[in-house]
């Protein structure tokens, strides 16, 4: 029967683009945030573009800055708001202030440089991105649908604590955060996350 199946799926052509499950389904995040990437990655999460595309028609301007419609990329990418978050994140090290010039988060997380360095520093940069659009997407749904303010510290704050508690997800992360407490990512990020050589 096996052999049948087998030859039968020869039959049918291969997916003209393949999708980077390892960057979705292999990482340390929690099984929601892994839907949430994968709808991402494959740009299906509910943003007003695609709402639009489904005939729902609301108001389109971007919720954090208000000055352009939104869409994955801007929300994701290139809203000011979110610039600011990110930048808070990976601004001090120069060699990364590139990593965000792509068309799409499928190309960040593909083209995600690794970080110089080792233990709780490289397991919580391996966890920044997905941390970072988890929060931007929460951010974004308070300020619609709880009348939040846009607050980039709040945002930055989150995103840190959300890796905190993420890098325990791993089996090294206990061990990774023995030495350190929550506050050296709140204080100290700068002095964490370096680019060692």
């Amino acid at each position: 029967m096996y052999k049948v199946l087998a030859k039968d799926r020869c039959d049918y052509p291969s997916s003209l683009v393949p999708f980077p499950y390892k960057l979705v389904w292999e990482v340390k995040v929690p099984s929601f945030v892994k839907f949430f990437m994968w709808s991402l990655v494959w740009n299906r999460i509910l943003t007003v573009d695609q709402l639009a595309a489904k005939g729902i028609i609301v108001p389109n301007s971007c919720v954090m800055c208000a000055n352009t419609p939104e869409d994955t990329h801007h929300l994701f990418l290139s809203c000011p708001v979110s610039l600011q978050v990110w930048r808070a994140l990976i601004g001090h090290i120069n060699r990364f202030n590139h990593s965000l010039n792509h068309d799409s988060i499928k190309e960040v997380l593909l083209n995600w440089a690794d970080l110089n360095n080792r233990g709780l520093a490289v397991m919580v940069w391996n966890l920044l991105p997905y941390a970072v659009c988890w929060t931007l997407w929460g951010a974004r749904n308070d300020i619609i649908f709880e009348g939040a303010s846009v607050n980039v510290c709040k945002m930055v704050l989150r995103v840190k604590g959300l890796l905190w508690d993420w890098v325990e997800m791993s089996s090294r992360g206990a061990e990774a955060k023995r030495m350190h407490s929550f506050g050296d990512l709140v204080t100290g990020w700068a002095t964490l996350m370096v680019d060692s050589w």
